[in-house]
């Protein structure tokens, strides 16, 4: 099974790459049984060592490039977990297109706030 984990502080991303040779709908089933077995160790070891998964802060987000895809079940302690279109890690909007346009223009957003704040020098 190939895998990535990112851990940082109290947050983990797990990343399942699907293959590129192969069509989406094997893709889909392929990485459904990838999950579960993500799923199962990441259970494995949060009892081991007495870790706490929130189930209702754990989402899934499938990368793609489809335009109605069929979304797989991926259940932690046989909760379902939710897929969504867009989240923040670590402070940056990852989406399913993988694009880079909600985190330019929070930054913007952002710094166009901070320019029109009116800035004292002197008491």
């Amino acid at each position: 099974m190939n895998l990535t984990c990112h851990l940082f502080a109290d947050d983990l991303a797990i990343v399942i790459p699907g293959s590129l040779e192969k069509k989406f709908s094997t893709n889909i089933d392929l990485l459904e049984k990838q999950a579960e077995i993500a799923m199962s160790i990441l259970e494995g070891f949060a009892n081991n060592n007495l870790l706490p998964v929130n189930i209702n802060k754990t989402k899934a987000l499938l990368v793609h490039d489809i335009v109605a895809p069929p979304y797989t079940k991926i259940k932690y302690k046989g909760v379902k977990i939710d897929f969504v279109k867009r989240f923040k890690y670590l402070g940056v909007d990852i989406t399913t297109k993988l694009g880079w346009g909600i985190y330019i223009q929070n930054r913007l957003k952002i710094s166009t706030t901070l320019k029109k704040r009116p800035v004292r020098v002197f008491k």
